[in-house]
């Protein structure tokens, strides 16, 4: 059988360098997997991802594959595996297509302002091996502290979940009901102490004021603030020592603002807190070791601040804590896993 007309011997040879050129290529992407096209039903949910944060990603097209597709990555199948979107500017929520991606091992949502609820059809994500939500305004179900929802859930996945969660296991959508009592003359004291030493106002932190009005923060039924939300809030001062009578406290959030000054030693007397964010921000002095003594913690961010000293032995020790991000060592521990971090 002859040659196709109008090729000739050189012709030839070129497409067969053109062949073997792509193919070396393919071999060359940075990717694990070379040259496969993303799964169709992995291909929508990133689309659907671009759509619902109105952000678009290198190679997340149709026809698209994961050697020239940026922050995934994916197996043979073209099912994907890992998704790292640490810091992207992203905001919205996360879609409930999220389940389709029933391969995923590795996913990163930290330091963005995605808001809403983990969807409850993450439950069939049982491969999840690693989850940070930290940093974002994500919320968790109610039920996940208890893996009632989703029923199918690892236990691994659901203490992902919790660890993450706003307020250790259950962070509400809304404000407490109107009809919540008015916060306790002594709580009401504290936010206004607060206020006076950070140089801010803020919606209902008055006297008199209760948890329907005041921004930032929530109480329990007795009118006791149980968490307070300033994460890049623009605060400047130190923190008051007062923090301490916040005993029924269980989430602190004053990451991202300009804090100075030390931590307050007592604030080892918050016996309930499970949440303490305090990085981002220009706190100085010695890693406070009254700190280790707080065993229902789960999440201790105090990274990017001026801490000095060691960090205690006994930090190890804490049981219950799932995230620990700070300076002085650069280390993270997730899930009771080292990992270097910033």
């Amino acid at each position: 059988m002859g040659r196709p007309i109008g090729m000739g011997a050189d012709s030839a040879g070129s497409m067969i360098w053109l062949g073997a050129l792509l193919v070396l290529t393919c071999l060359a992407a940075v990717s694990p997997v070379r040259c496969v096209p993303f799964a169709p039903s992995q291909l929508q949910v990133l689309l659907d991802f671009q759509q619902a944060w109105g952000r678009t990603f290198a190679g997340w097209v149709t026809g698209g594959n994961c050697s020239t597709a940026t922050q995934v990555k994916c197996d043979a199948q073209g099912m994907l595996t890992s998704m790292d979107l640490h810091n992207q500017g992203l905001s919205g929520s996360i879609p409930s297509t999220i389940s389709s991606m029933v391969s995923l091992t590795y996913l990163s949502f930290e330091l963005n302002n995605l808001t809403g609820h983990l969807p409850p059809t993450m439950g069939s994500l049982t491969r999840l091996s690693y989850l940070n939500i930290s940093d974002t305004k994500i919320m968790c179900p109610p039920d996940y502290s208890t893996c009632v929802v989703p029923q199918n859930a690892s236990s691994a996945f659901c203490s992902m979940c919790t660890s993450f969660c706003a307020t250790c296991a259950e962070a509400p959508a809304t404000a407490p009901p109107s009809s919540a009592p008015p916060s306790s003359s002594p709580q009401m004291k504290l936010l206004l102490d607060f206020q006076q030493a950070w140089g801010r106002t803020f919606v209902g932190w008055v006297a008199g004021g209760n948890c329907s009005t005041a921004e930032y923060v929530e109480c329990d039924a007795q009118g006791m603030v149980t968490s307070i939300f300033l994460e890049f809030q623009g605060l400047t001062g130190s923190i008051p020592s007062s923090i301490s009578s916040m005993v029924s406290l269980t989430h602190l959030d004053l990451y991202g603002n300009d804090l100075s000054g030390s931590i307050p030693s007592g604030i080892a007397n918050l016996l309930d807190l499970c949440y303490l964010s305090l990085g981002n921000n220009a706190l100085t002095g010695s890693f406070p070791s009254s700190i280790a003594s707080m065993s229902g913690l789960t999440y201790l961010d105090l990274r990017r601040n001026a801490l000095t000293g060691s960090i205690p032995s006994t930090i190890a020790n804490m049981s219950n804590l799932e995230y620990f991000s700070n300076k002085l060592t650069h280390k993270i521990i997730h899930m009771h896993h080292q990992e270097s971090g910033q």
